[in-house]
């Protein structure tokens, strides 16, 4: 065999190889055409975030996470229409960790990217948490895509206390407490994460519509303000596709407590 015939045989092992991993290292969601990634690559992060100052990091998921992750991220996709994913979003990273500023973040979003860490159940990382961290960072998406469908002044104005410095600030500060709290909640808020910034607070709102925790429908009954942030973020859905009604979330809200009990 000539030189030049063994590089040619390298060189498709080689590319075959390449194909091979980036074939392994992703999944196609059937139904959406969206792209599951659960290895780091050197795309996986926009430019704009690899600065010294963001210093974005990524660890790719362990291989004993993989099939539970992909489950997870299929059934969230699925409560949302088709048209909705496809005009919304391209790809879906759920790593073992993700770093921004120097800091653990559960998840993030691009333009049309979501980011989600798994380290394990064991350390926190439950189905119901990992669900609602998609539906968290896709509504990010969708708010900025869909502005004018958002009653932002509507929604501030429920609010009892002025909003922090954001996200970044609140976990270098250790104010990114999630559980509820009936002290905020007469203030106008779910808990401490959610008075980091609006985002933030439309998020938890949001991640409630499609996973409700268990006393979600049952605490924004009992605070006025919580009520009208409800009204307000069910709206703006509906605004977005029409299958999004009152109906639709509260079925949705049936379906998990069947799965709880």
């Amino acid at each position: 065999m000539t030189q030049v015939s063994i590089m040619n045989r390298n060189l498709v092992i080689i590319l075959f190889i390449f194909f091979l991993n980036e074939i392994n290292s992703q999944v196609v969601d059937k139904r959406t055409g969206i792209q599951i990634f659960y290895e780091v690559h050197e795309d996986t992060f926009p430019v704009s975030w690899t600065t010294a100052e963001i210093a974005a990091k990524g660890i790719s998921l362990d291989s004993t996470e993989i099939k539970r992750s992909l489950k997870i991220v299929k059934a969230a996709l699925d409560k949302y229409p088709n048209n909705v994913i496809t005009k919304n979003l391209k790809r879906v990273y759920i790593l073992k960790s993700i770093e921004f500023y120097g800091e653990k973040f559960g998840g993030t979003n691009s333009s049309d990217t979501v980011y989600i860490a798994n380290n394990g159940n064991d350390l926190g990382y439950s189905d119901a948490y990992l669900e609602k961290s998609f539906h968290h960072e896709f509504s990010s998406i969708l708010l900025r895509n869909y502005p004018f469908y958002m009653k932002k002044d509507r929604w501030i104005a429920s609010n009892k206390i002025t909003y922090g410095d954001g996200g970044v600030t609140a976990l270098k500060e250790d104010k990114s407490n999630q559980d509820f709290n009936s002290l905020l909640h007469a203030k106008g808020f779910l808990h401490q994460y959610a008075t980091s910034s609006f985002e933030n607070d439309f998020n938890s709102f949001a991640e409630n519509l499609f996973l409700p925790s268990e006393n979600f429908y049952a605490t924004v009954e009992l605070f006025p303000q919580l009520k009208n942030k409800l009204w307000i973020i069910r709206n703006f859905y509906g605004a977005i596709d029409k299958a999004f009604t009152k109906k639709y979330f509260s079925d949705l809200n049936s379906k998990n407590n069947k799965k709880q009990n």
